[in-house]
């Protein structure tokens, strides 16, 4: 039995001599072949009483086997990431980073630096936990202090992207300062308040703008009695960074 291998002849050679013109064979002949698209061995035999016809055209018709995306990692596409949706109740969580300043339209005046973390409890619907660190330039001894609020915002008007939102939100906190606050009253107070803003979309990642205007509220509640209790109502301005996280 004559051999041989297939994967060493050229595809011209092989066209070749693959017609359909009748061959005549004498022994058996058998090709070990080695070529994608081919079968893995052709053997011939003699013809008893007619000439045998090789047609290997069909089979060198064929095309190779196409690599897939398994075959090749770096052509796979990686799977979309999910964004933060702000506005809707599974767009995760966000992180506000702020300032604020309040006066008394007096000779009070209220700073402070925030951090909050917000989620949105339903659509449009976002609860937020705050803590601010303060400085108190006031009537008698300047003091600073901490705070942790918490918030409920609506959002209420906005577009369908929310490019855009404006929103009202009521808060209450907590505040312990190193004097006393105002200066005739307590170093422990609560820190209600209300009031109106806005944020704005600022770029594809996420990030937005706050700003807002609030009545600001540090009070006792007569804690330590009627008479020491002097409260302090101030409007208070704002404005933070919103990062999506």
């Amino acid at each position: 039995m004559l051999r041989f291998n297939a994967a060493r002849l050229s595809a011209a050679t092989l066209s070749l001599f693959a017609l359909t013109a009748p061959v005549a064979l004498a022994t058996p002949l058998s090709f070990a072949t080695g070529t994608p698209g081919l079968p893995a061995q052709l053997t011939l035999s003699p013809a008893a009483t007619a000439p045998l016809a090789l047609d290997m055209s069909a089979a060198l018709k064929q095309d190779p086997a196409q690599p897939t995306a398994a075959d090749n990692p770096a052509t796979t596409t990686p799977a979309p990431t999910k964004k933060s949706a702000f506005g809707q109740s599974d767009g995760g969580w966000w992180l506000t980073l702020g300032a604020a300043a309040a006066s008394d339209l007096d000779s009070d005046y209220d700073f402070n630096g925030h951090i909050a973390a917000s989620t949105f409890v339903a659509t449009d619907f976002e609860f937020a936990v705050e803590a601010a660190g303060w400085y108190f330039d006031q009537q008698g001894p300047n003091t600073g202090g901490v705070s942790g609020s918490m918030v409920f915002r609506w959002h209420f008007c906005h577009d369908d992207d929310y490019s855009y939102t404006v929103f009202g939100d009521v808060g209450i906190g907590l505040l312990g300062s190193f004097d006393n606050t105002p200066a005739d009253g307590s170093s422990f107070n609560f820190l209600p308040r209300i009031g109106l803003g806005a944020t704005f979309k600022l770029d594809d990642a996420g990030d937005r703008l706050q700003i807002g205007v609030r009545y600001h509220h540090i009070s006792n509640a007569r804690l330590f009695g009627d008479g020491d209790n002097p409260a302090r109502d101030s409007v208070m301005l704002y404005a933070g960074i919103i990062f999506p996280f």
